[in-house]
């Protein structure tokens, strides 16, 4: 539907990492290393917070990313309010299997 019919806006972040992964890495474009840098420690140095880490007695922060999976967005449901995306019925790789924030799991 057109942007300014949609309710809630514009659903991104459920598919950033599969689109830029999709778009930029796999093309050759960015190298993953480049693109795990920018969605993790870059923002965290833009807002004053600590580089993200594992290490003993640190609160856990981390992603678990399947690489290899491809998927069509759209065919499972957004977690989102939003349904719209620019992405519908694309074929994406990577897929966000499991997120860990301050050492509980967040999503699964």
């Amino acid at each position: 539907m057109p942007f300014e019919a949609a309710p809630f806006g514009v659903t991104g972040l459920e598919t950033a990492f599969a689109a830029l992964y999709t778009h930029l890495v796999k093309p050759g474009l960015l190298p993953l290393e480049t693109l795990l840098e920018r969605m993790s420690a870059g923002p965290a140095r833009i807002f004053g917070l600590d580089r993200p880490r594992v290490a003993a007695g640190a609160r856990t922060n981390l992603v678990l990313l399947d690489l290899e999976n491809e998927w069509t967005v759209g065919e499972r449901p957004f977690r989102s309010r939003s349904g719209n995306s620019w992405l519908l019925g694309s074929t994406v790789s990577g897929a966000v299997r499991m997120t860990v924030a301050g050492g509980a799991v967040v999503h699964e």
